[in-house]
Formats: structure tokens, sequence, C-alpha cells
């Protein structure tokens, strides 16, 4: 089962608590640029690192990350052709009676790699230039697509897998100790993420106090109204201001609410 993978594995801040809890290798966490506030608060509580990863659009878009983090270089892609010949047909199951056009988009015509025309979706095109704006900001690394075939990315020389095993040939061995020196792993203790969460749990609590007080606050004006036909403004008004002032100051408000 997975619990017996001693592979290390990256998660987000969204991972699923009880799928990390199956997997048995190292858990590398990964921040992202569209985490919620709370999880950036929790970052920066437990000192993780500020190294913001890019939102990928597909899983090739995370494994090019992973791989640019690890320090590979070169990176290399294959099967990556984000097109189809224009005289291929599709499979049965997606023929024009049930192809859901919303879903696929609408094809468009392409040169490929040699020149010749195929077919590709915008949102492969989408796809490509995310690949090619990364390529473009992370341009001290090596990146070679040996799909041999396919649209291709501006930016990526093509290359043949024959090719690819020649250059590797010479290539360095010591790739674990390469990742390790790239990663810049810090380990998280128990204690700390018990003591950040324990923080958050009590800044609940309080926002929920502040809330109540305050709906208790608002009814104890409408009834002095109700009988008298008038209240004094100014001392509600300043009980108000003063809880609605210490309410805003808890970090559950702030990132949660």
């Amino acid at each position: 089962g997975l619990e017996n993978l001693k592979s290390p594995c990256f998660m987000i801040g969204r991972s699923h608590h009880e799928a990390l809890c199956n997997l048995g290798g190292r858990k590398i966490f990964v921040p992202q640029l569209d985490a919620f506030p709370i999880s950036y608060w929790i970052e920066e509580q437990l000192g993780l690192s500020q190294k913001k990863w890019e939102q990928p659009l597909n899983v090739v878009h995370v494994c090019l990350m992973m791989a640019y983090h690890m320090g590979c270089s070169p990176i290399i892609f294959s099967g990556l052709d984000l097109s189809f010949p224009k005289e291929k047909k599709c499979h049965k199951s997606l023929n024009s009676t049930n192809l859901d056009h919303s879903h696929y988009g609408d094809y468009l015509e392409v040169k490929d790699i040699f020149g010749n025309p195929v077919l590709t979706m915008y949102q492969w095109i989408r796809e490509a230039k995310f690949i090619q704006k990364f390529v473009e900001k992370h341009s001290e690394v090596e990146y070679l697509n040996a799909t041999e075939g396919g649209m291709g990315i501006k930016g990526i020389e093509n290359i043949t897998l024959l090719e690819v095993n020649k250059k590797l040939e010479k290539a360095p061995s010591n790739l674990k100790e390469r990742v390790n020196n790239s990663l810049d792993l810090k380990e998280l203790s128990g204690s700390n993420v018990g003591l950040v969460l324990e923080g958050i749990y009590y800044s609940l609590n309080n926002v929920g106090s502040y809330l109540f007080r305050l709906q208790n606050l608002i009814k104890a004006l409408l009834n002095e109204y109700e009988s008298n036909g008038e209240v004094d403004e100014t001392s509600y008004l300043n009980r108000y201001n003063n809880m609605l002032y210490l309410l805003k100051k808890e970090v559950a408000y702030e990132k949660l609410i």
C-alpha cells in the first residue's frame, strides 16, 4: 500500500490530511501563490520558505516546477505534442454526437516542429504558453523537448531521444546531492505545528465571543429604543467600536473571515 511507499511526496496546503497520513515517505510542503490568507500566515509562523510556486494548469506544469526546484538541468520533455495530425480520427466514444465542445474547445490548425499542419486546442496553447513563460523566467536551466513532433514550445530546443541518451551519458551522477542542496528543506516539529493550530483555535473562540457580544449589544440597543423611544447613541457606539477594534485584531478574523 501507499504506507509502504518511501519516496518523498510533494504536498500543498489543501492536501487531504488522511491521504497524507497514508503516505510512508517524506513529505515536502510546497507554498503556492493562490493559497488562502490563513495559509500564508501559518507558513510565516512556521518559518516556511517564501518561494511561492506558480499556479499550474496541469500535471506537466507540476512536474516541471518540481524538477526545477530540485535543481535538475537539463529538464527534458517527452510526449508533449499538444496536438494531433489533421487526418487522425477521434475515438468513436468522442464522435460529433457526444463531443462536449465546451470542455474540449474548438480545434485550431497550427504548424508542428517540421512545418506540417496539425490540430490543437486553446487549452493546449494556454498550457504551452505557461511552459514558455516559465522557461523565459528561469532561463538559467537547460530545457529540451524530446517529443520528436507536435506543436513544439517556443524557446525550447527540439531534440531526439537518441540525442538525449548521448547527452546524458556525459551528465554528472550526483543528482541526489544536487536535489538535497536545491530544495533547502526545513524540518518541522509536531509541537510547533500544534502551537500554531492552537493559536488559530484560540483566536476563533475569541472571534465567536466578540460576535456574540456585538449581537447582544445590538439587541440591547433595539430593546431600549422600543421601550423608551430613544437611546444613548454615544455609549452604544463607543462599546461597538471597541469590540469591533478587538475583533479585527484577531488573526482568525483577518485571515479566515
